[in-house]
């Protein structure tokens, strides 16, 4: 995977959802928490402009989010549709429910795109291979 064609999209990243007192704050917690949403996204964004990413030529976009199974399915499926090369990471998105994460990630990203937690997605941006990455991705 080459960083210099690769751009890393968050979707929904506002108040509503992150903070408390958020309007669908509360719905979406437990799932973040579970996921380390927010850290994880944090560390693949630093990483991902560290390698390189963000640039003109964008071959392959790397999805996280909010809503797992609405704005980044969609996104994820219009991406796809454009010929892009869509990464949908795991550990970077949340929704209402741990079972419609489950379902999203199980039965809907593999048709449209690479599902891979963010440390797997830095180790490929980076040419290291996943094997030797340890992390809290999704299990599933």
């Amino acid at each position: 995977m080459d960083p210099k064609t690769t751009a890393v999209v968050l979707i929904e990243y506002q108040n509503d959802f992150t903070s408390e007192g958020g309007s669908l704050h509360d719905a979406v917690k437990g799932v973040m928490e579970q996921e380390h949403m927010l850290p994880n996204s944090v560390e693949t964004v630093e990483k991902a402009r560290e390698l390189g990413a963000r640039s003109r030529g964008i071959t392959t976009i790397a999805l996280g989010g909010f809503l797992t199974n609405c704005c980044v399915e969609s996104t994820m499926r219009t991406g796809y549709e454009k010929g892009f090369e869509v990464i949908t990471l795991k550990d970077c998105t949340a929704t209402l429910s741990e079972e419609e994460q489950r379902l999203a990630v199980e039965k809907n990203y593999p048709m449209f795109s690479r599902p891979m937690d963010h440390n797997e997605f830095i180790a490929k941006l980076s040419g290291i291979e996943a094997a030797e990455t340890t992390g809290r991705g999704y299990s599933g």
